[in-house]
């Protein structure tokens, strides 16, 4: 599981799809493999150009021994009626 032992660590990016019916889905997710700039092109690897999702993406920086995310909203223009 992805929040689990030491997994949690090695996580640096989460992707969950917006599904037609509204349902979220896990859509993918993707281990650290060098600093938070080089991997931030997970980003645009990930976007399907007309499915929206929610993307987290985690810092390498710590609060209080907890690492910090960036939370994404993708939202398609082909998508603009759909009901969020």
């Amino acid at each position: 599981e992805l929040g689990k032992g030491k997994i949690k660590d090695k996580i640096r990016m989460i992707k969950i799809s917006i599904e037609n019916d509204e349902a979220l889905k896990l859509s993918s997710w993707k281990e650290v493999k060098k600093n938070f700039e080089k991997d931030f092109d997970f980003i645009l690897q990930e976007v399907d150009a007309n499915t929206p999702c929610y993307i987290l993406f985690r810092f390498d920086e710590k609060s209080d021994s907890n690492y910090q995310w960036l939370f994404i909203f993708y939202m398609p223009e082909t998508c603009r009626n759909y009901p969020i």
